[in-house]
Order: structure tokens, then C-alpha cells, then sequence
């Protein structure tokens, strides 16, 4: 899980850059991963904890994976850059959210929030 992020999804072995193509590639490797679950068998209590969280993991890298492919810019050098979108955009200056549906992530976008607080709010 853990070289797949960093090869596919922007992590330092790619120099925290990532690409469209690149980031489909891990999405398909963590679902193969996700596969796997099955599989495994918990001798106990902790082992079964351990699944959960591996299997929370997973989730997580996923939602990352989305997240990034939703978002059509680069916002820092450095720290994450979008090769097929090097630059920052005003589409770009939005809130990225998602919702887990029917096995996928749906991405809204939110514009962002002067002043006062963030309230989550469903379209």
C-alpha cells in the first residue's frame, strides 16, 4: 500500500509530483489490494484489529487518490504538484469533498468560506 502511494500517488519517491494516469494506475492497484481482504483471518482479538485498520487504510488511500484527481491544479510546489496541470487555476479555489457511493467516491466542490466558519451542508 504504502509503495504504491509513493510511486503512484505523489509520494517522495516521485518527488511529490503525480498525473492523471499515474494516480488511475494506484487507484486499480489499491482496489487489487482491497481485493485481497478476504483473505485474510484475525487469530485474535488484535489480529482482527489489525484488518480494520488495514482495510481503513485503504479507504483513506482511495479518498486520497479521488482527491487528487478532482482537483485540476498544482496548490503548492513542492509539497504536491499535478504535472498534467502544473499551474494554480480560480476553478481550483474550492473546497474538495467527497461521499462514498455505491462502491466509488462522488467529489463535490464547495467554494470556499470568508470569514466565520465551515458548515457542512449536502447539495
Amino acid at each position: 500500500m504504502q509503495k504504491v502511494m509513493d510511486e503512484y500517488a505523489g509520494g517522495i519517491h516521485t518527488d511529490y509530483r503525480y498525473n492523471k494516469s499515474r494516480l488511475e494506475l494506484a487507484d486499480e492497484k489499491i482496489k487489487h489490494l482491497e481485493s485481497l481482504l478476504p483473505q485474510l483471518a484475525a487469530d485474535g482479538p488484535y489480529g482482527l484489529l489489525k484488518i480494520y485498520e488495514l482495510r481503513e487504510r485503504l479507504t483513506v488511500c482511495r479518498a486520497l487518490i479521488a482527491h487528487l484527481l478532482a482537483r485540476r491544479e498544482t496548490r503548492w510546489h513542492t509539497f504536491g504538484e499535478n504535472a498534467d496541470y502544473p499551474e494554480q487555476s480560480p476553478e481550483g479555489c474550492c473546497y474538495i469533498n467527497s461521499r462514498w457511493e455505491n462502491g466509488s467516491f462522488h467529489i463535490y466542490r464547495r467554494p470556499l468560506v470568508k470569514g466565520g466558519h465551515y458548515e457542512h451542508t449536502h447539495p
